[in-house]
């Protein structure tokens, strides 16, 4: 029988399209294909393991080359504090001694007293006896000794009718306070009006207690103000309060509130808890305003309000003591 002619025959059989399946697995390509070109191929057909090891060998040059350039700035520095000059001219302590007598044989005009006690002193503390005979100190265990204050003082005193306001302020303070020279209020006052002349902020700062507090018998208000706000001006955070204080309450002759937030604002340094702990101090040292417990306690509070270790320090002192605050 013929198959076209049938109605029951079956359609005619067609070769099998992969293509054409929907579920036909991808077709099977030649190994060679397979391995499809390399990921990079650098120019001189250099493989990526070479030019890795090429670029550690030259970030670990680097890295040495660089450790050798940081190291020998190190080294250079660390020679230059060993003061090697001072060390070939014998020992430090006489390098030390023999470049301040040098400076003490200058013209008087000439001197830098602070430098040359500077000098002094670090000879003193390394074994220089003659250097120590100048500023009547022994130097033991890290801590300053006044072996003669009679030479202290008759040092202090050369240098200060030389001019050096530096000298001029430590004689003021020791003879305002009675450390290590016996106390001087009239002394304290001419040396201190001197330093303040010659630019000494700190010299302010004494000046003005020295004026003020009643216990000293030197009161003059408008002066010790005038002064007060000269130490205010140099950044001395006391000087600062009590100029903001001193307007306040008229200290210069007239009350000046704006003046007095002004002042006020740059003392407490947006509550800075050093400048806290400083205002406190001026109200327990009795050196600047009249003793008052109560008002340090006050500001020792808000400072250690700010964890501050030697305001907490002191208002656990207050506290314990019973000074301006119920003992507890």
């Amino acid at each position: 029988s013929n198959d076209d002619d049938n109605p029951f025959a079956p359609p005619p059989r067609v070769p099998h399209q992969d293509d054409d399946h929907p579920f036909a697995p991808p077709p099977r390509l030649p190994p060679e294909a397979a391995q499809g070109p390399p990921i990079f191929e650098p120019a001189g057909g250099k493989r990526p393991r070479t030019q890795l090891k090429v670029a550690i060998a030259i970030g670990f040059l680097l890295v040495f080359f660089g450790g050798l350039i940081y190291g020998a700035k190190w080294l250079t520095d660390y020679i230059e504090s060993l003061n090697l000059d001072r060390i070939a001219a014998g020992t430090d302590a006489e390098g030390y001694w023999e470049e301040a007598a040098s400076a003490l044989e200058k013209d008087p005009a000439e001197r830098d007293y602070q430098q040359i006690y500077d000098l002094l002193i670090n000879a003193a503390r390394l074994g220089s006896e003659e250097a120590a005979n100048q500023v009547g100190v022994k130097y033991e265990d890290g801590v300053y000794l006044y072996t003669d204050s009679k030479v202290q003082e008759a040092w202090f005193l050369e240098a200060a009718e030389q001019g050096s306001p530096w000298a001029q302020y430590v004689l003021g303070y020791r003879y305002m306070v009675g450390n290590v020279f016996e106390k001087d209020l009239t002394r304290a006052k001419n040396f201190l009006s001197q330093a303040v002349a010659g630019g000494s902020d700190e010299a302010s700062l004494y000046l003005g207690g020295l004026l003020f507090h009643p216990k000293y018998g030197l009161e003059d208000r408008e002066r010790a103000f005038e002064n007060f706000v000269k130490a205010g001006q140099a950044g001395l955070k006391e000087g600062q309060y009590l100029t903001a204080v001193g307007y306040e309450q008229g200290w210069g002759g007239k009350v000046d509130g704006a003046k007095a937030k002004y002042w006020m604002s740059l003392a407490v340094d947006g509550e800075n808890e050093e400048a806290l702990g400083t205002i406190g101090f001026l109200y327990y040292s009795d050196r600047f305003l009249p003793r008052d417990y109560a008002k340090a306690a006050e500001w020792y509070r808000r400072a250690a309000a700010t964890n501050n270790p030697q305001s907490l320090y002191d208002l656990a002192s207050l506290y314990e003591t019973g000074q301006g605050v119920d003992q507890s």
